[in-house]
């Protein structure tokens, strides 16, 4: 099932799972860091497609879960950032994004 989290700060954030339902919760919603945590009642690994929406044009921003940097990715002319990462929900999980960096970073993951 979709799952919107509500605007903060004029971003929004939608995730959408390869299967099963997902709770999403808020943990901080600043100017530059924003951090989210995921939990479902399925305990195996789900495919999770994110789009955060509204940000700067064009800039890159660092996405980590649970501390692991997964990837720096570049929003797009709209604003758009997506990405997609699988997640094992034996556990929640807490991804953080930060951002926008100060330049292209060397490690880039997509965009």
């Amino acid at each position: 099932m979709h799952q919107d989290f509500p605007p903060m700060n004029k971003v929004s954030l939608h995730i959408f799972p390869s299967t099963g339902t997902i709770q999403v919760t808020g943990n901080s919603w600043g100017i530059e860091n924003k951090s989210w945590v995921v939990t479902s009642s399925l305990e195996k690994d789900i495919s999770l497609s994110f789009q955060i929406d509204r940000l700067k044009a064009s800039l890159w921003h660092e996405i980590s879960a649970n501390g692991n940097k997964i990837g720096s990715f570049q929003s797009n002319p709209s604003g758009v950032l997506t990405f997609s990462n699988i997640v094992n929900f034996s556990k929640k999980t807490m991804f953080l994004l930060k951002g926008p960096l100060i330049s292209n970073p060397l490690n880039v993951v997509g965009s």
